[in-house]
């Protein structure tokens, strides 16, 4: 997409969100965060060795501890630009790490406004330039090609302007889901921390759950950010979107540990705390 250079965006969804809080209870136990995610299926769908009900709080758990590591804000710049302030330091879910904030190189994405929907749009061609596998861009210009007339995403702003909820749904995972077991044969069994063979089995099974599923939801949960310069504010010096809504999607896939087996014989509800983390969980 061609940046118009007197394109001016005014939707309220335009400036620059940071991440919500994490929140938990008096014992310590997750309670919320900025990872939202909503999946219903038909009884019984299972995504690998899980239970789909059980992967939401799963994601919103581990996903919102793991991505306040790496990705600071936000922002919906005026002129259609997408940038994000985000942190190459790692993500460890044992012990705290410590971000070192830079904002990301401008002209990967861009974005528009419709009336309930922001559509991102992905420069490819950079996209793939900085890709050194070929065998990694071939699946991923598949998906490209499927998202070349933009990237849905829903977004919804409280009516005080000071909060929104950003996200992918149904429509959009199941046009992508039919290629996750062609990316998951880039991954070799010994990665991600010995557990490629397990990420690549869930991988594969995506596509017969996206079938069952009735209601799937994934996204971010953000709160406008005001920060002054000279006593005024100043866009162009903040940050922006990090999109990446299929990654967070996933991202329960990269963080489950084989420990998570037993949620598959445990009645009681998920609940994420402090003891997970010493268990390596």
């Amino acid at each position: 997409m061609t940046l118009d250079a007197t394109l001016k965006i005014t939707a309220p969804i335009a400036g620059t969100w940071k991440l919500a809080e994490i929140a938990k209870d008096e014992s310590e136990t997750f309670v919320s965060g900025p990872v939202s995610m909503v999946w219903e299926a038909a009884e019984g769908t299972m995504l690998g060795f899980l239970p789909v009900t059980s992967i939401p709080n799963i994601a919103e758990g581990f996903g919102s501890i793991a991505l306040v590591q790496v990705l600071q804000s936000v922002t919906f710049q005026e002129d259609g630009q997408i940038v994000a302030s985000i942190s190459k330091a790692g993500v460890d879910l044992s012990k705290p790490v410590t971000p070192v904030w830079e904002t990301s190189e401008p002209g990967y994405a861009s974005y528009n406004v419709t009336d309930k929907q922001i559509l991102v749009f992905l420069d490819i061609t950079k996209i793939m330039g900085s890709l050194k596998s070929k065998a990694a861009i071939d699946p991923l210009e598949q998906i490209m090609a499927l998202l070349q007339n933009g990237i849905p995403v829903n977004y919804e702003i409280a009516s005080d302007g000071k909060s929104a909820r950003v996200y992918i749904d149904k429509a959009l995972v199941s046009q992508i889901a039919p290629l996750l077991p062609t990316l998951a044969e880039l991954i070799g069994d010994d990665a991600l921390n010995g557990m490629g063979q397990l990420v690549k089995s869930i991988l594969k099974a995506f596509p017969e759950a996206m079938e069952k599923t009735t209601k799937f939801e994934v996204g971010l949960k953000l709160l406008k950010q005001f920060i002054k310069f000279k006593g005024k504010e100043d866009p162009s010096r903040l940050c922006i979107l990090f999109f990446c809504m299929l990654g967070v999607s996933l991202y329960p896939v990269f963080l489950l540990t084989p420990d998570a087996r037993r949620l598959r014989h445990s009645s009681k509800p998920f609940r994420w705390d402090e003891t997970c983390l010493k268990r390596g969980f």
